[in-house]
């Protein structure tokens, strides 16, 4: 135990200074209460004189890095080595016709790796929607994002400018053709809120969840001292009509109010217990599989043809995982209702 104290100790420096640096970069509101902060390179160098232990490369570290962070969107140091993981982070079926589609991070590789979930699911599945998800997903590649939309918009349609002259859509077919709902909250970063835009400026997708952080910026990239490659966000991304994506966050068309905290259990584990539950960790209890407007629909169907009942069916099923995130199961409601109302519709005209 002796042997890993001495770097305990060292972590306990670097989270400290870090915090300090942070809190001079905190919001308006923590502004407004203390009056103006204190200037930073005061103290920096009371950090650096006075504070025992460490060192001054230690606390420069512990600077930038805080610095970065709450910069977070609009700077960054280029990771040259590039990304380990996939950039989608799950694709899976609920409610047996609904895919649900995790991005971690839009880049050059995501629509590759969507497409080829995607296909694999329709095969086997009668899919009536698709969502989204960009709670927590990065990424400043804005042809990357262009790219990603081509999915579901056809061609000679102007999607996103980020400086360097409209972009348009050029596929003439649409890969994904189904009703899309986006899930986006304040950890919805630079490309990944420039997706979200271009999906409802073109009329895709509906927007759920909580207000994007407003950090879409084509970035400038410098060359530092060390080696570095520092990018920086000088110009606001715009969409095909024009407008640009506001520093205050694209808007949620239906808002689902939830904490950030939470968000990010749900987001490790969004499925709780069948039936009520009240240690799911969520706005609203986990629900039992119960038959939705679509269920109502072919019920009524097979009763008229005098096939087994769905009802029937459901009874000797056993109950299945219920969605514990409020936000999906808002998203999936919608795209199940719109399905029924289409279903419904198509069964009078065929009458």
């Amino acid at each position: 135990m002796r042997n890993y104290l001495p770097h305990f100790l060292h972590m306990k420096r670097l989270v400290a200074v870090t915090t300090a640096m942070v809190w001079l970069m905190t919001g308006p509101a923590t502004r407004a209460e203390v009056g103006d902060p204190p200037d930073f390179r005061e103290v920096y160098e009371s950090l650096r004189t006075n504070l025992p232990g460490i060192s001054e490369g230690e606390l420069n570290q512990a600077a930038v890095a805080g610095l970065l962070q709450q910069l977070r969107g609009r700077a960054a140091l280029a990771d040259t080595a590039g990304p380990t993981n996939s950039a989608l982070q799950k694709f899976i079926v609920v409610e047996r016709n609904v895919a649900v589609a995790g991005v971690r991070r839009i880049d050059a590789s995501l629509k590759a790796e969507l497409t080829a979930e995607f296909r694999a699911v329709a095969r086997t599945n009668r899919l009536k929607g698709l969502v989204l998800d960009l709670r927590f997903a990065t990424g400043d590649d804005y042809a990357a994002a262009a790219s990603l939309a081509e999915l579901f918009v056809a061609k000679d349609r102007e999607l996103l400018d980020w400086g360097a002259g409209p972009v348009k859509s050029t596929v003439g077919e649409v890969t994904i053709d189904l009703p899309v709902v986006v899930l986006v909250n304040q950890e919805t970063l630079g490309a990944a809120e420039v997706v979200a835009g271009i999906l409802r400026e073109c009329g895709i997708a509906l927007i759920l969840g909580n207000p994007t952080s407003g950090r879409a910026y084509a970035a400038r990239e410098m060359t530092l001292s060390g080696g570095q490659k520092l990018r920086i966000g000088t110009l606001p991304v715009k969409l095909g009509d024009g407008s640009e994506i506001p520093t205050t966050g694209l808007a949620p068309d239906i808002t689902v109010a939830v904490g950030l905290d939470q968000e990010r259990i749900l987001a490790a584990e969004p499925f709780g217990p069948a039936g009520n539950s009240t240690n799911a960790p969520t706005a609203r209890p986990a629900r039992s599989r119960r038959p939705s407007e679509a269920d109502l629909v072919r019920e009524r169907r097979e009763l008229q043809t005098n096939q087994p009942s769905l009802a029937a069916a459901r009874e000797a099923a056993p109950d299945k995982p219920a969605i514990a995130d409020p936000v999906l199961a808002r998203a999936v409601d919608l795209l199940k209702g719109l399905a029924a109302v289409r279903s419904n519709r198509s069964g009078r005209i065929q009458d």
